[in-house]
Parts: C-alpha cells; structure tokens; sequence
C-alpha cells in the first residue's frame, strides 16, 4: 500500500508553520527542564519543551503524506550539508527531509532545535515554497475553495 503525496495544501500548511516559526525565533529556543531525581533514585536527563506553534508544525509534518519508510537517516543528514541539494530537490526529497527532522527527536533530545539553529528548516521551507508559485498570496483560509 502506497502512501499518500503531499498536496498543495499539504505543502502549504507545512511551509506556512515552518514560516511562522522562523518569524517567531522561538524555533531554535526551547524551554530546557532540568534534570530532575526521581522516587527510584535515578535521575531524569533534561528534555527540552518545545512552543506550542512547534507541536503543531511537527504534528502537521508527521502526517502519511509526508513520510518515507525507505530514507536512511545517515545519508539524509549529509544532504542538509549541501545546500544546493536541499535547493533544487524533489517534493520526494522533501519528504525525506521532513521525516528526518520529525524523527531526529525521537534519538536525540534538542534536534528539532538543532535544525531550526543551523538554517535547515529555513531552506527546506523555502524550497516548498518553490513548489507555490503564488505562496504569497494563498491562504489556509481560502485553499480549500481551490481544492
């Protein structure tokens, strides 16, 4: 069973997230908890807490459509090294792109963070915003009158 392609409000919902996010900065700022001891004795590693607007764009971002099964996470870390590969990919590209940053949470606290800080996010949204040729002008509000 195939999954489901991103659809223009797909990509539009998740470069809008992406772009209220970088405008807000709070993308690369989460709350860090501190390590805290538990009733057992051990201890609890600190874990950030992430805004609310970051739930929902990684919410949005963990939907069918925008998963891949088959990326590699090694060779998908090096593609955000190169600029020029992030710049001209392909909406399956993107995908890969935007699964690897939905799971690098999942191994390694702060990812997320790490990826808005370093510029990744900005231009894997800038590039599905290539994919909207009037993304200036669209509007969640009205999309699905076009769709």
């Amino acid at each position: 069973m195939s999954l489901p392609q991103p659809n223009l409000a797909d990509l539009l919902r998740l470069a809008t997230l992406g772009q209220q996010i970088l405008h807000s900065g709070d993308g690369a700022n989460p709350r860090w908890n501190q390590m805290q001891p538990q009733d057992d004795g051990t201890l609890s590693w600190p874990w950030p807490e992430y805004p609310a607007l970051m739930k929902v764009f990684v919410k949005e971002a963990s939907r069918a459509c925008w998963s891949d099964s088959s990326y590699e996470p090694d060779s998908t870390a090096r593609m955000f090294i190169d600029d020029r590969c992030v710049a001209t990919a392909t909406l399956p590209l993107l995908r890969t792109l935007v699964i690897y940053f939905v799971r690098g949470e999942k191994f390694c606290d702060g990812h997320w963070a790490g990826m808005f800080r370093d510029g990744h996010v900005e231009r894997f949204v800038k590039r599905m915003q290539a994919f909207l040729p009037t993304f200036e002008y669209c509007s969640l509000k009205y999309l699905d009158i076009w769709l």
